[in-house]
């Protein structure tokens, strides 16, 4: 079960949420680290990987 962490805002943890929920479907070890990305990008203007940006992506699509 998904934790909403101390600092976040029900905003991030709702968002965050939705990623987990989709990525969890096809790998519940991966959701976790994508949710946390997806807010990290969203809210804070995080930069990675363009594989790892790709990959969300196509998560964030589905929403």
């Amino acid at each position: 079960m998904l934790q909403r962490q101390k600092h976040e805002l029900k905003e991030q943890f709702q968002d965050r949420k939705k990623i987990y929920e989709l990525v969890c479907k096809k790998n519940a070890d991966r959701a976790i680290v994508m949710s946390n990305i997806y807010v990290n990008i969203k809210y804070m203007g995080n930069k990675y990987s363009k594989e790892l940006e790709d990959e969300l992506n196509q998560y964030i699509a589905q929403l």
